[in-house]
């Protein structure tokens, strides 16, 4: 959503919003949520719960793809254990640029042929193990 359509407060044809920072503090996303009908969307998986103790409903999620049942717990829950087993996860998936990492988690877990077209390129050698450890960490490989 263009920022300034929220600046000036004209949500008539918005319902929701991703916010993808590394700021976690109660901010204008968490006061737009209570003041208005405006749905908040954590948009980076390690923010969930952060993000959704201050306002938002839940997460536009890259973790989802690989543990989608785990990541929709979450969301349910907000179990902090389980945030923490997956914090691993959530950091190994960006260990490149995005869809990067997903796509080779997903063909490491047999749900993907691993083929790329350009602009993507394959995950650089040296990130393989730490897919694949946390994989192995969350119990999907």
């Amino acid at each position: 959503m263009p920022l300034r359509r929220v600046a000036s407060g004209d949500l008539s044809e918005t319902s929701g919003s991703k916010a993808a920072s590394a700021e976690t503090a109660p901010g204008p996303y968490s006061r737009l949520a209570a003041d208005t009908s405006l749905t908040i969307l954590s948009g980076d998986d390690a923010q969930t719960l952060p993000m959704m103790a201050n306002g938002a409903a839940g997460v536009i999620s890259v973790a989802a793809n690989v543990v989608p049942a785990q990541m929709a717990r979450l969301c349910a829950t907000q179990d902090h254990d389980l945030h923490a087993s997956l914090v691993t996860l959530f950091t190994a998936l960006f260990c490149q640029t995005n869809p990067i990492p997903l796509k080779f988690a997903l063909a490491e877990m047999g749900r993907i042929r691993n083929e790329l077209r350009l602009p993507l390129t394959p995950l650089d050698a040296p990130h393989h193990e730490t897919v694949r450890d946390a994989l192995r960490h969350a119990g999907v490989l």
